[in-house]
């Protein structure tokens, strides 16, 4: 059979009823890869698809013109509902080979044809007669099985030959559970750890503790894996329990000569049950692509530079999620990154299929398609592991790999969790090299979806690739350590010492993959500093906001005050907790974010201790944003934090825009020192965000209290300078 056939016969399957969920990628995936490539000329393949598509739209009209028997080919489908596809190519693969069948597939499989023969739909589908044996081979079937088949399941008590062992199997049971019941009535057994009858290691018994184990009671058959409990036969259960082996002994003969047999009766036939499994697959794709056709598709546009597909979905999906995807000439690959679920393995699905669909003339799931003529459309694949061969799935994704390397171009490479099972700097060194030296040969172009920190950071900075993300608010992952405990180079070489590709990207590979966390900071060091500030910024509000709360619930506020202070801080909450600072790693579109105004009031007593939570809440967003914004400076003043002219203190937090810098002299002279402290902080704070360049306190000569108290906030404000006058009586804050 062609490439183009085994292809054309898998879509086929694919198409039928939502079975390509299951069915498209690991048999999909396969047929794509290195085994079967579409290995022509650009004017053949050209021809090839013009022809695929005469062939395609011929059949729509066809079945469009049949629409009348649309409900009798449900009828059929219907009655066959539960031999799907999956289950009768399981079917054919025991017919074809010497392995003895599953009985369970077996009552399925006469299940599946008596109701073929039964159905009226083959006078009208079926001209050549192909299916006039199934009358006289499912008598025969019936006749050898008996009335064992019901439903497809097999009763295994109505096999012949096994009607009368398992009737013996079952007297031996309740003779045994008579015995059981009668050693229970006639002692306490206080050695038994339940009532229950055990079966173990095909023999009936007890369970015993095993501190109160004694040889009298019967031999032990097993015991638990903490060694407390023995499972012993009783002694009067020692002769049933011999008759029953023997009679499972002869059950499972029984059971052997009788798949003997069945495989025997199926491989008479197997000819013309695979006549009639084709046939039953033709009639499903006709149905298929007739139902299929009734959605809203595009023909595409072929011979195009590049691929542009608008509006793409995958076509299967119940309300799928569009995408577009443009190919860009100028790089080599794109990265697609994101979390797990968020959407890239449906996204390389549906731009997979759809190439494929495009190639062999179905209609497909977007609003416009341009494509040009493939040489090569592939999907490395790490599935096709060999224990027996040592291959692992690293070294089977290679392998793939270096297959496609050797197809004609252009090539088109869609790979799903690159190099997934290695570490993150050994993997980025393969596959920076292995896209770099794809394109040496012949035009390449990789879809690559990654997890790899690596890989996002180095290729940030390289022109040949580019990067999209399937989650709007794409969280970067800050690399913090790199461990160089594996070396797959070094497995790669062993598995396969003469392979060209290899022998060829090594020196690059190793050379981007011995990358340290310093190497990488230099390389890519803005974007990397900037993420881990962010990270900081963004864990000092949370625990700030936090505190806040915190200290208003604990408050000597009323219920309304109380309520309407949490109602303000919510607002904070939600917009510096619930979503955190916006990732983006593109350092030229950096911007100051445009900051609410929150104001947040609490009447209280107001202590000191307090007056730090504002102070820090301002200054971590202060720094982290001044930070991101490349030295455009954002000040964030506490305004009037503590208002003295009421009888009770009043905090408030006043996040708003920058404001022109100026001086502050604060006078504490006669403050109590609880006072003293908290206005100097509140001062201290419009120094640490800014608004002033320097503070000067005076509080008075020879105050030794206030003296004491400002030495106090210079160790707790080590990067601030405080510079004390001649006399002691004031000092200046920078």
């Amino acid at each position: 059979m062609t490439n183009t056939q085994n292809i054309h016969n898998l879509l086929k399957v694919s198409l039928t009823s939502p079975l390509l969920e299951e069915l498209d990628w690991p048999i999909l995936l396969n047929v794509i890869s290195s085994k079967m490539r579409i290995e022509k000329s650009k004017d053949i393949l050209s021809q090839e698809i013009v022809k695929n598509w005469q062939d395609s739209m011929f059949l729509y009209s066809k079945v469009k013109r049949a629409s009348q028997n649309a409900p009798i080919i449900d009828q059929l489908l219907t009655q066959l509902s539960p031999y799907d596809s999956l289950v009768i190519s399981k079917l054919f693969s025991t017919i074809n080979t010497f392995d003895l069948p599953d009985l369970d597939h077996v009552a399925l499989f006469y299940n599946f044809f008596d109701t073929i023969r039964k159905s009226s739909v083959l006078s009208k589908f079926n001209n050549d007669n192909s299916f006039s044996f199934l009358t006289e081979f499912t008598d025969d079937f019936l006749n050898y099985f008996g009335q064992s088949i019901d439903h497809g399941q097999f009763l295994f008590h109505m096999i012949p030959g096994l009607r009368n062992a398992t009737s013996e199997l079952e007297r031996i049971y309740f003779d045994i559970l008579k015995l059981h019941k009668d050693n229970l009535s006639k002692s306490a057994h206080s050695e038994l750890q339940n009532d229950e009858l055990i079966f173990r290691d095909h023999r009936y018994c007890v369970a015993i503790y095993a501190s109160s184990f004694d040889k009298k009671i019967g031999r032990i058959i097993s015991h638990s894996n903490s060694g407390k409990t023995f499972y012993v036969e009783p002694h009067s259960f020692s002769k049933l329990n011999d008759s029953y082996q023997e009679l499972l002994l002869k059950y499972e003969h029984i059971i052997l000569q009788f798949k003997v047999e069945t495989n025997r009766l199926l491989n008479l036939s197997k000819d013309s049950f695979l006549s009639i499994f084709n046939f039953i697959l033709d009639l499903d794709v006709s149905r298929a692509k007739f139902l299929y056709s009734d959605k809203e598709l595009v023909i595409p546009t072929f011979g195009s530079e590049k691929i542009e597909l608008i509006s793409l979905s995958h076509p299967l999906v119940d309300k799928p999620v569009s995408n577009d995807f443009v190919q860009d000439q100028s790089i080599q690959s794109l990265i697609v990154t994101g979390p797990n679920s968020s959407g890239k393995t449906i996204y390389l699905k549906s731009i997979c299929l759809t190439l494929l669909m495009a190639r062999y003339g179905i209609p497909l799931s977007c609003s416009s398609a341009c494509i040009p003529l493939l040489g090569t459309l592939a999907y490395p694949s790490s599935s096709i592991q060999n224990i027996g061969e040592g291959t692992s799935s690293f070294v089977a994704e290679f392998d793939s790999l270096s297959n496609i390397f050797n197809e004609p171009g252009p090539r088109f490479i869609i790979w799903d969790e690159a190099f997934g099972n290695t570490s993150s700097r050994d993997a980025t060194g393969l596959i920076i090299s292995i896209v770099e030296h794809f394109n040496t040969t012949a035009d390449s172009f990789f879809i690559i979806s990654t997890h790899h920190d690596h890989l996002k950071i180095l290729t940030k900075t390289m022109s040949n690739f580019s990067h999209c993300s399937t989650d709007p608010s794409f969280k970067f992952k800050v690399i913090k350590n790199f461990t160089s405990e594996s070396n797959p180079f070094e497995a790669l070489r062993n598995k396969r010492p003469n392979d060209p590709l290899l022998a060829t990207i090594k020196g690059r590979a190793f050379e981007i993959s011995s990358m340290n966390k310093d190497t990488l900071e230099e390389f890519y060091g803005d974007i990397l500093k900037a993420e881990i500030e962010r990270k900081n910024l963004y864990l000092n509000i949370k625990k700030s906001i936090i505190s806040l709360e915190k200290f208003i619930q604990e408050s000597e506020l009323s219920f309304t005050e109380r309520q309407k202070a949490l109602i303000q801080l919510d607002k904070i909450k939600a917009e510096f907790i619930e979503k955190p600072p916006a990732q983006n790693t593109n350092q030229a579109a950096l911007e100051i974010p445009t900051l609410p105004e929150i104001n947040i009031e609490i009447g209280a007593n107001y202590r000191s201790r307090s007056l730090g939570v504002p102070v820090k809440v301002v200054a971590a967003v202060k720094k982290g944003y001044e930070c991101l914004a490349k030295g455009k400076r954002i000040v964030l003043p506490l305004e009037d934090l503590v208002d003295k002219s009421s009888s009770k203190s009043t905090v408030k937090i006043n996040i708003q825009t920058a404001q022109e810098d100026g001086e502050l002299t604060h006078d504490l002279r006669g403050k109590r020192r609880e006072e003293f402290i908290s206005a100097a902080e509140r001062v201290i704070g419009y120094v640490i965000l800014g608004k002033i360049p320097f503070a000067k306190i005076i509080f008075g000569k020879g105050d030794g209290a206030l003296s004491l108290a400002t030495r106090e906030l210079e160790a707790s404000y080590k990067d601030l300078h405080f510079d004390y006058s001649d006399d002691g009586g004031a000092v200046t804050i920078k």
